[in-house]
């Protein structure tokens, strides 16, 4: 057996010392992308819920703010293109270099939060050329335009929609979600109970 086919979960970065290159490229790239859960590639729940954690992240501030002076849709652009910008200086750790998603997603959207609060909001828009700031608001406008960001809406998704951990699939997306984290613990009471009458 060599280091490579070693047990990654079991050994964690013990093993992942002795990874070829080509070994972890094709493991993470297929644990992201190729694995399959109910006859369903793992780049269908990568499309589904991207695109879900952009929306929650960019109108979520929008949406719940009590002023409309706090966070106005100019802010939303500015934010919008910090998380698109970092979204790509991430995307070989997305595509080849890890499949821990729930840590990677987390780190984009806090240190995008990071950039966007500390860095003075006209020097982050100087910083974008101005057909890259055009996109992005077509992306936020077609996103509008399929579900229109209210209070309800956006609750709804981040009850709804999990990143997982490790990899996807459907199963983990489920599993990662706040809605089924709850009525886990309010069964678990439940579960016991079972199992001590059985």
């Amino acid at each position: 057996m060599t280091p490579a086919e070693v047990d990654a979960f079991s050994h964690g970065m013990l093993s992942a010392i002795a990874w070829t290159s080509e070994y972890a490229f094709k493991m993470h790239f297929k644990s992201n992308f190729l694995s399959v859960n109910m006859q369903v590639f793992s780049a269908f729940f990568w499309c589904m819920t991207l695109p879900v954690v952009y929306y929650i992240t960019t109108n979520a501030l929008l949406v719940f703010r009590k002023n409309e002076n706090v966070f106005t849709n100019n802010d939303k652009t500015i934010l919008s293109s910090v998380l698109v910008f970092q979204l790509l200086c991430l995307s070989p750790f997305f595509l080849i270099l890890s499949c821990d998603v729930g840590r990677i997603i987390f780190y984009w959207i806090a240190s995008s939060f990071v950039m966007f609060l500390l860095i003075p909001k006209d020097k982050i828009e100087k910083s974008f050329p101005t057909f890259f700031i055009k996109f992005i608001e077509r992306v936020n406008r077609g996103l509008t335009n399929i579900l229109c960001p209210t209070k309800t809406t956006v609750a709804l998704l981040m009850l709804f929609i999990g990143v997982p951990l490790i990899g996807f699939s459907f199963g983990s997306v489920i599993n990662s979600s706040v809605i089924y984290n709850i009525l886990w613990i309010f069964s678990k009471p439940f579960i016991i109970l079972q199992n001590l009458l059985t």
